[in-house]
């Protein structure tokens, strides 16, 4: 947690809109050793995200999905 705090994690994950527009992103919690919580969004319309770092899966609420992009440091995911 200390690592992705201050940006020292080996990977990195990012999301934004399908049309390009960048996104806030607020860290929420851990769910065990390897997956976390996190928000992202824009002007309080916030959606949550859970990320696996060794699976390198990003997943939304399936009524979501359709309109984000995930990133990380290997390049485009899945959402």
């Amino acid at each position: 947690m200390e690592s992705l705090q201050t940006n020292r994690c080996a990977d990195f994950i990012k999301v934004q809109a399908t049309n390009g527009t960048g996104l806030w992103h607020d860290f929420e919690k851990w769910t065990n050793g390897h997956t976390f919580f996190f928000k992202a969004g824009l002007s309080g319309d916030n959606f949550n995200f859970e990320y696996d770092i060794p699976e390198q899966r990003l997943t939304v609420p399936p009524t979501d999905a359709g309109s984000f992009i995930g990133e990380n440091r290997k390049g485009k995911l899945p959402i």
